[in-house]
């Protein structure tokens, strides 16, 4: 199914009955990548709406280089196309950081957010954006010779495969300014303006978002609880769906 937003083919599908709440999936993914905690949520009486965000699956791309608060903005719109004011919102990774923004806007009412393996912290992400930004430098005059520049291509993909290990950025590079936007903002002074109850679902291993984000965010969130899986990564709700079905479950019918 198909909604359009600010002239953005928003693509999205419902699953069940009942609460409503809302998925957003991480950088890189889309429907698909949530659908099997979607299935485990429907049976537990909740109706279940996810999207592809704009520039994956099959939504539109960005039509200009997208801040979290654009990103926000075409949720919040969705949301209220389909009148959905008052629902619970559930956060991977990139996602986790569009519904930090959502959950201080104020445009609507969330009763509950969880972030899994959210990013959003980017002490450590500066970092690895330097970094980025070196070795690419570097390649691109060591291959300035026209001898060498077939060669570019094919070198530049290797080290962001296999030596950064920074496969979001080479694999979406028609929204790369989109990427360098996002990566560069950091959510941490928006934490302390987050007054509604907060599941941190993280998993343990997580290399991409670690337990130290967490952390940060748990002692910057009012109303935060943070729960932790073990022997999970950054992909928690792919592979352990219904252990994250089950929390988020727990966590909405707490009172």
């Amino acid at each position: 199914m198909y909604e359009l937003i600010n002239n953005l083919k928003i693509n999205y599908e419902i699953y069940g009955e009942g609460k409503p709440i809302l998925l957003l999936h991480g950088w890189g993914g889309s429907i698909n990548s949530l659908k099997n905690l979607a299935l485990e949520l429907s049976k537990k009486n909740y109706k279940v709406f996810i999207i592809d965000i704009p520039g994956f699956g099959d939504s539109s791309k960005p039509n200009k280089d997208f801040t979290l608060k654009d990103y926000a903005d075409i949720v919040e719109e969705f949301l209220q196309k389909k009148r959905l004011n008052s629902l619970n919102v559930f956060g991977h990774s990139f996602g986790g950081s569009v519904a930090i923004k959502m959950s201080v806007s104020n445009k609507l009412i969330i009763k509950k957010l969880i972030l899994c393996n959210s990013s959003g912290i980017r002490d450590i992400d500066d970092k690895k954006v330097n970094k980025i930004k070196r070795i690419s430098k570097l390649i691109r005059r060591i291959f300035y010779l026209p001898i060498l520049r077939s060669m570019y291509p094919r070198l530049r993909k290797f080290f962001y495969y296999y030596i950064l290990r920074e496969r979001d950025y080479i694999n979406h590079q028609e929204i790369a300014g989109t990427f360098k936007k996002v990566v560069k903002e950091d959510l941490t002074p928006y934490l302390e303006r987050i007054k509604i109850p907060v599941l941190l679902l993280w998993g343990e291993n997580d290399k991409h978002t670690p337990i130290e984000y967490a952390d940060i965010m748990d002692r910057n969130i009012k109303s935060s609880q943070l729960k932790v899986i073990r022997g999970a990564g950054h992909d928690l709700p792919l592979r352990k769906p219904k252990i994250v079905g089950n929390e988020i479950d727990k966590f909405i019918n707490d009172r």
